[in-house]
């Protein structure tokens, strides 16, 4: 099956891509197109640095929130079965392998109960009040991850509101992989492969995000060039 990556990014974030990018086409094995989504205005800081396919997206106040808006309207940008979310601080190591992102064929989800996942339980009450109901579970586990391009156009059909819902919501309190992952869940699950962190051991990729909210460190860009090789 045919896999684009999708790179929501952002002018902060330029220098943490050209790692990204590096590492992906020096380890990352088994994809077909990069699309790079950037807020209008901000697309000439990278016309020096990539011959990627680059798209536009409105700006926001919040680019938090605009960076998953732009994620679950990935499906608009991307030509392939497959779109595998990658952000601009995730580095991929030697072996890495978009099939690491498969379990017999199928795309991954992690998921795990509420209880055990900290601070993320401040989206349960956000995405329960988009589904109208109660949910047990939190799906944001790991970095990269992968969904049918379908799946993101049926959520667009269910709710049509979505980014209307999506800026509503108070600061920091979205979360686009919530709503994709219990909506496969719920809706898709004999498409995906659902690993419960409770019961069973997350499998390994071999990439590594960090948090590029504190800029790159000096010590971070000597990892990463370890990292990529």
């Amino acid at each position: 099956m045919n896999v684009s990556i999708f790179i929501r990014t952002y002018e902060k974030d330029i220098k943490w891509l050209n790692y990204c990018l590096q590492s992906i086409h020096k380890n990352l094995v088994g994809w077909s197109e990069i699309v790079i989504c950037i807020p209008k205005g901000q697309e000439h800081l990278l016309s020096h640095l990539t011959s990627e396919k680059i798209v536009t997206c409105k700006s926001y106040k919040d680019d938090y929130i605009g960076q998953q808006i732009s994620k679950l309207e990935s499906y608009k940008y991307c030509k392939n079965e497959l779109i595998l979310f990658v952000d601009s601080d995730v580095i991929f190591k030697k072996g890495a392998k978009v099939n690491d992102f498969f379990d017999n064929n199928k795309p991954v989800i992690l998921y795990d109960k509420y209880e055990n996942v900290g601070d993320a339980i401040c989206w349960k009450p956000i995405t329960e009040k988009l589904f109208r109901e109660e949910i047990s579970y939190e799906f944001m586990r790991r970095s990269g991850q992968l969904f049918y391009k379908s799946s993101l156009e049926n959520i667009a059909k269910h709710f049509p509101n979505l980014e209307d819902y999506a800026i509503s919501q108070p600061y920091r309190q979205f979360s686009e992989f919530n709503i994709m992952g219990f909506y496969c869940f719920k809706n898709e699950k004999e498409n995906y492969k659902f690993i419960d962190l409770s019961k069973e051991t997350a499998p390994v990729t071999h990439c590594k995000q960090f948090w590029s909210w504190s800029g790159l460190l000096d010590s971070e860009e000597i990892e990463i060039k370890k990292l990529i090789g």
